[in-house]
């Protein structure tokens, strides 16, 4: 049995996010995954910092603090990385994201298609997996400022 088997019921949320070289996957790399996991009263900070092999845009840089520096020392291969961050949102019962409808699940969903080959059924399935437990904040924040 796998550590995140083993916490299976305890994971109450992920609250998430990504940094990308860019706007469009498969084209553009995820750079680092942030999470913080939620069990109970417990919160686990956790990160992973992806070496894609990739020069890094300047503009992103400067956007994300993201330098070739910090992934040479802390990069790992990003299967790894998408290995141990997917499987978090089979154990979650909920997943907090920031304008992940639009831009976070479709990146995620479409760089780890182009890392494992998904098929297009298999795409879909991670998509309604992760999105059946999102809140997504930007969709509220607007939904609240346009009095809805």
């Amino acid at each position: 049995m796998s550590d995140t088997e083993e916490v299976k019921d305890e994971i109450d949320l992920i609250v998430w996010d990504l940094e990308t070289s860019g706007f469009v996957a498969p084209e553009c790399k995820i750079l680092e995954i942030g999470c913080f996991i939620v069990r109970g009263e417990e919160v686990e900070r956790k990160h992973w910092v992806l070496n894609n092999g990739i020069e890094i845009p300047e503009k992103i840089v400067e956007i994300t603090g993201i330098t070739q520096a910090i992934i040479d020392a802390e990069g790992r291969d990003p299967k790894e990385c998408m290995q141990e961050f997917l499987p978090l949102f089979k154990l979650a019962k909920k997943n907090i994201t920031h304008n992940g409808v639009r831009f976070d699940i479709p990146f995620l969903v479409n760089f780890s298609a182009d890392l494992f080959g998904y098929t297009d059924i298999e795409k879909m399935a991670v998509t309604n997996l992760i999105r059946s437990t999102a809140f997504d904040t930007a969709v509220h924040f607007k939904a609240k400022k346009l009095d809805m």
